[in-house]
């Protein structure tokens, strides 16, 4: 779960850290019935997740081992059921636009 969160912080998305077994708990994630690239592929042993990933596509996820560090493997490298969630809009980062490129106040409105 450290690592997912971990590319979820990367990528300015501000959900808070959560052990593995809590993910289909989270009110910032909601289940889906096919994975699109980006979403939390979650491997379930009686119902309570085990392990989790991100999808990178072609039936592919990335996740953290124990042993191998960072890998990307077959969605069925991992045994039990296999559930996908999507970050939902509360979770989504606000845009913020660097100070350099706003607007001065006085600059006249576009035409």
């Amino acid at each position: 779960s450290k690592f997912v969160w971990q590319m979820f912080q990367n990528a300015s998305w501000s959900v808070p850290y959560r052990p593995t077994s809590a993910f289909l708990s989270e009110d910032f994630l909601r289940p889906v019935a096919e994975p699109r690239v980006g979403d939390v592929v979650a491997y379930l042993d009686r119902g309570v997740p085990y392990h989790v990933g991100l999808y990178v596509g072609e039936d592919r996820v990335a996740s953290a081992t124990i042993t191998g560090g960072v890998a990307r493997t077959a969605l069925n490298a991992f045994a039990g059921e296999i559930r996908y969630l999507r970050l939902t809009e509360a979770a989504r980062p606000t845009p913020t636009v660097p100070p350099e490129e706003a607007a001065p106040e006085d600059a006249p409105a576009p035409e």
